[in-house]
């Protein structure tokens, strides 16, 4: 559905996340719309492990978001640290 790149904001000097719908013309608008949603209900929410949206919009037809980058361990890398010592 959409790439994610981390990225340096010039504007926050501070290291971002920005997440592209992937070819909005292959994926159709059901894709740029649940972007747009991920956004709605993200912006709504206040919870200090829940990231903020910083900014929404659309370069060159291509709806993104940007949110904070927070340092951590990757999905991959929590599983695995959960599943040393368990056979």
């Amino acid at each position: 559905m959409a790439d994610v790149y981390l990225v340096r904001d010039p504007m926050r000097d501070a290291p971002v996340v920005l997440k592209f719908v992937r070819h909005p013309e292959l994926q159709g608008e059901a894709t740029c719309r649940s972007l747009e949603q991920e956004a709605a209900i993200l912006t709504r929410l206040d919870h200090p492990s829940i990231g903020k949206v910083l900014e929404t919009g659309d370069i060159g037809g291509r709806p993104y978001l940007l949110r904070p980058y927070v340092e951590g361990l990757s999905l991959a890398e929590w599983i695995r640290s959960r599943s040393i010592g368990r056979s």
